[in-house]
């Protein structure tokens, strides 16, 4: 488990695992000595500690501390009787790869609300895009047949790229495209390659000022479907960023 929670005031680090501790000793988990690690070159504090699940199990477990930012960042591993000792390398391995987030810099005179160039990648088992780094991607929870959403979404609330990955349950592109066209007002239609795959589109207003268009991808029996929106008359900044994070998705 690998977590950040944000904190609304300056906390110290050696007051969280106190804390934490505290909580474990309360449960009646045998805690060992604090151990002073690092996490991406920043201070952390390592606890470990085991107790007793139930009469014939005993969990093992290490949770790993740092501060920064104003963000607690900790990567928690547990694991049953005998298999904490082969799983570990897992915990070893997220410690050692993982790189926690910098702040992001923002240029003077330069309009926080535009896309920028520089770009940073979202992935996991399911899709991998890159989008500009001064957007954020929000996972969303599944509702229906949805397997997966995710939004990315800058400063402005009305310019936004969309991913949600559903079923195709063994229709065609050609038939996914026909199904789900009654439903949009299309003002044209198009089709691209996107990640090797063919994708069709359509362009649409959905409200006055607002112009967005949805995409079409259909790949091992699941429909990518990829909807954009901006404020029309920032066309010319979005809709090339826009292109460029499309252009970039590639799906599992």
């Amino acid at each position: 488990l690998v977590v950040a929670d944000k904190v609304d005031t300056v906390q110290d680090l050696v007051k969280y695992v106190n804390n934490y501790r505290g909580d474990l000793g309360s449960s009646g988990c045998d805690i060992k000595p604090n151990e002073q690690k690092t996490l991406d070159g920043n201070p952390a504090i390592q606890i470990a500690y085991a107790g007793r699940f139930d009469e014939k199990t005993r969990v093992s477990a290490i949770r790993l501390v740092a501060f920064k930012d104003s963000t607690i960042y900790y990567v928690h591993y547990w694991a049953f009787n005998e298999f904490f000792e082969p799983y570990k390398v897992v915990f070893d391995s997220v410690v050692a790869s993982l790189t926690l987030p910098k702040p992001k810099v923002v240029a003077k005179n330069v309009d926080p609300s535009l896309p920028v160039e520089e770009t940073e990648k979202f992935q996991n088992d399911i899709l991998e895009i890159t989008y500009p780094s001064n957007f954020s991607p929000a996972i969303g929870k599944p509702k229906g047949d949805v397997q997966f959403a995710v939004e990315l979404k800058g400063y402005r609330q009305d310019c936004t790229l969309d991913v949600d990955v559903r079923p195709a349950k063994k229709l065609s592109l050609e038939k996914v495209v026909e199904q789900n066209s009654k439903s949009i007002k299309s003002t044209s239609k198009g089709s691209a390659t996107i990640g090797g795959e063919k994708a069709i589109y359509f362009n649409y207003t959905p409200m006055k000022g607002i112009e967005s268009r949805i995409y079409f991808i259909v790949k091992n029996d699941k429909i990518y479907r990829v909807i954009w929106n901006y404020y029309a008359p920032m066309k010319k900044s979005f809709q090339p960023a826009f292109e460029k994070t499309v252009g970039s998705l590639r799906m599992k």
